[in-house]
């Protein structure tokens, strides 16, 4: 991932979720100084532009939208995606079959913004603390830019009572990796105990994190199906996921 974000495409269907998205990502692009682009995606050339796109001026797909919404990220040279994430049953956000297809194919990283968030001061990395995972960490470089003043990076673990041979020294080794990058601010590390979607889950609602950064495996067939993917479902809060 680079370490400074230049180009950022919004991706907007005219729904709330999506004018959201865009609207954050406009702001986004002046703190950053970076170029905004907007992209609508028709399911055909004889279907009309939404009204309320009219004065963005997107560029404009046709066909599926998480294919479009990746092919046009990769002409553009966009550098992060935005979409919208909207309400699902309750207080927890939906995901979508087109964000969810965006995460499988997107190689650059994806910021998915709650329809009702629009500031993302307090942010957390989740890490799973083998070497492809910590790549994630590099994110750190553009915390900054979104708004963090508060970074946590957080690693899951198995109960001690339940855990054979607990890695040693996981706090240290994460101390060890976050020197690597630049962080700012400088982040705090936490070592949490149980089964890691849950126990994230729980962190995130009691600290009231505004943004979870986690990130996701390509391979043949996409994303994993393992606690990254997970949490894209469960997260109470904006999530922004970085190919590793």
């Amino acid at each position: 991932m680079p370490v400074s974000w230049r180009t950022l495409l919004a991706a907007d269907d005219g729904s709330t979720a999506g004018r959201h998205a865009t609207v954050v990502a406009e702001r986004l692009a002046r703190e950053l100084t970076a170029d905004l682009k907007v992209v609508s995606v028709l399911s055909s050339v004889s279907d009309p532009l939404p009204a309320a796109l009219h004065a963005e001026a997107p560029k404009v797909g046709y066909g599926v939208p998480s294919i479009e919404i990746v092919r046009i990220a990769e002409s553009l040279g966009a550098d992060v995606v935005v979409l919208g994430r909207g309400g699902g049953d309750g207080c927890r956000p939906r995901l979508g079959s087109t964000a969810d297809g965006v995460v499988r194919r997107s190689l650059v990283p994806t910021l998915f913004v709650n329809e009702n968030q629009d500031q993302f001061r307090r942010a957390a990395v989740a890490v799973d603390g083998t070497d492809r995972g910590m790549a994630v960490l590099e994110v750190g470089e553009v915390l900054s830019g979104l708004g963090a003043r508060q970074v946590e990076i957080l690693s899951v673990e198995p109960p001690p009572e339940s855990a054979a041979a607990p890695p040693p020294g996981t706090r240290v080794r994460l101390l060890d990796a976050v020197a690597r990058f630049r962080f700012d601010p400088a982040p705090t590390v936490h070592v949490l105990h149980g089964e890691p979607t849950g126990v994230l889950v729980d962190h995130l609602a009691r600290s009231a994190t505004d943004l979870l950064v986690i990130g996701v495996r390509h391979g043949a067939g996409g994303v994993s199906t393992g606690v990254g993917r997970e949490l894209l479902y469960a997260a109470p809060c904006a999530l922004l996921t970085v190919p590793i």
